[in-house]
């Protein structure tokens, strides 16, 4: 599976500010930055959801759509991030899956076959790429509602400082 990140440039005097910004902003529960983020993330988690086909006569019609989710990453060091966000499907078969999102959850462990295509003798499945269309749709709207997410969230804490 590849994975798409959208890279924002010219954002150090920004970042300057924040760092700048009292620990009582920056550091409460992520800070606004966190906050933000997820914002944009949940713009590209509603597109991926309507272009998710439904799947209908199959068992359980739908669970491609329910199965998107927004993952946010505990240590995000790793990858030299300050924060991260991922649009995931639940769809592992991994022991403990159950118990993470529950012992009745459905896993559409099929996400990749729906996304990439399967290829066979007259048998394969085109790819439907729901995931990767809402991305490229949506990257340049989601990275205005971080924005305006970030500004709206500094000045309300700003705001609750000045009180």
């Amino acid at each position: 599976m590849t994975t798409q990140y959208v890279k924002l440039v010219g954002l150090d005097k920004a970042l300057r500010n924040l760092r700048a910004l009292p620990a009582a902003i920056a550091g409460r529960r992520g800070g606004p930055v966190r906050s933000a983020l997820f914002a944009a993330a949940a713009v590209i988690k509603k597109q991926a959801i309507a272009n998710a086909p439904i799947g209908k006569g199959t068992p359980m019609p739908g669970l491609l759509r329910r199965s998107i989710y927004i993952w946010r990453d505990r240590n995000p060091a790793k990858v030299g991030a300050s924060e991260r966000y991922q649009i995931m499907v639940r769809g592992s078969r991994k022991r403990g899956a159950g118990r993470l999102f529950g012992p009745r959850t459905a896993l559409a462990y099929y996400w990749h076959f729906v996304e990439f295509g399967t290829s066979g003798p007259g048998r394969g499945q085109r790819p439907q790429r729901y995931l990767t269309n809402a991305f490229n749709m949506l990257a340049v709207r989601s990275v205005k509602v971080f924005e305006e997410t970030l500004q709206k969230r500094v000045e309300a804490e700003l705001k609750k400082l000045g009180r």
